[in-house]
């Protein structure tokens, strides 16, 4: 993971402090190890069809062809539904 970070620039959670990435990242890092952050919303997900439902979710919403409660509704059947 190390030699991945210093190689892309990219950020890595797993990796060693002191490896050389882009400065850009070194805030959102820091509320990472904070715990005031998180990478994905959707990593704690128990299944993809939760977040497909979120994704036409967000679509239908800027369309005006669904309301929040109906997309949270959709996404609450998607994730009881494994």
């Amino acid at each position: 993971m190390k030699a991945y970070a210093e190689v892309s620039g990219l950020p890595s959670i797993f990796a060693a402090d002191d490896i050389n990435m882009a400065p850009a990242f070194a805030d959102m890092l820091k509320l990472l190890h904070e715990g005031r952050s998180v990478l994905y919303m959707d990593v704690n997900w128990p299944n993809a069809r939760v977040q497909q439902t979120h994704f036409s979710g967000v679509q239908q919403l800027f369309a005006g062809s669904a309301t929040i409660d109906e997309v949270l509704r959709r996404m609450d059947d998607a994730y009881y539904a494994s």
